[in-house]
């Protein structure tokens, strides 16, 4: 049986809801809220149409609020790693040697 496709780094936005209920990291899962990329949505779009054809969940639909057409960014969050305080200084160091 077919199961929905979805990324644990995404998580809708709803409408209605006020930026101050999402944005203190509540509902990350111990992550940070980041801005969605288009590469970002280049890899789960691929999924959402895969989800298109099995089950007739339309992408157009999923980038709808209040039933007008949005960028994926208006209605998709994406959710990284918080930076780790005693990892800081190695991740600088690699960053400057790669």
């Amino acid at each position: 049986m077919p199961a929905l496709v979805w990324s644990s780094t995404l998580r809708p936005r709803f409408p209605g809801w006020q930026s101050r209920h999402i944005s203190k990291g509540s509902r990350a899962n111990g992550g940070e809220f980041a801005r969605l990329e288009e590469r970002d949505w280049a890899v789960i779009r691929p999924f959402l149409e895969e989800n298109e054809r099995l089950f007739g969940i339309p992408v157009a639909r999923l980038l709808e609020v209040d039933g007008s057409p949005v960028p994926p960014a208006q209605v998709y969050r994406k959710i990284q790693p918080r930076a780790i305080a005693a990892l800081q200084a190695e991740e600088a160091w690699v960053k400057m040697h790669a």
